[in-house]
């Protein structure tokens, strides 16, 4: 898919598809895979997003110095240098992403470009644009799979499960 623009030439807008699929009554073999793989794709994530951290903050910090350098060039060579430097940072990302999940019992498709490892290199790439204007902001984290519900979701269950007004008073 196109879109032409007048000020600028033509541009190409790349359409991304996602499939959803439903599983009515899954047996407790398909529940027991699908957690299975869930909780081996979780675990790959985890030690990929782990192990780049060290590398994040010296592409973060080297990059910054180079937004600064690049200050003083046209507009349209700053851009390209930007567009190069993101080219080659997400190569050697998910070379690294690739060799610290190579291991993991996990599908092919996991370890496909816009899956796991592209799905890391988004975070960097958006923690890098967030930390050039918000200092106070962290590295991309991820929550444990199977962790307790917090206070927030207990009141929520407990006001949604109500029957009366002193239960509805008592969940606030």
């Amino acid at each position: 898919m196109s879109a032409n623009s007048s000020t600028q030439g033509s541009k190409t807008v790349t359409a991304v598809k996602t499939a959803v699929f439903k599983l009515h009554n899954p047996t407790r073999r398909k529940r027991a895979m699908l957690d299975h793989a869930l909780l081996h794709n979780d675990l790959a994530y985890t030690k990929a997003l782990k192990a780049m951290i060290p590398l994040v903050q010296t592409l973060v910090e080297t990059e910054l110095q180079s937004r600064v350098t690049d200050k003083e060039l046209p507009a349209r060579e700053r851009i390209t240098r930007v567009r190069l430097r993101k080219w080659e940072r997400a190569a050697t990302l998910k070379k690294r992403i690739l060799s610290a999940i190579g291991g993991m019992p996990i599908c092919g498709a996991s370890k496909a470009a816009r899956s796991l490892p592209g799905s890391i290199i988004g975070h960097i790439e958006s923690y890098l644009e967030l930390r050039e204007t918000h200092a106070t902001v962290g590295l991309p984290t991820i929550q444990p799979l199977g962790q307790d519900e917090g206070p927030y979701e207990h009141a929520l269950h407990a006001l949604a499960s109500s029957y009366t007004v002193e239960q509805e008073k008592a969940a606030d």
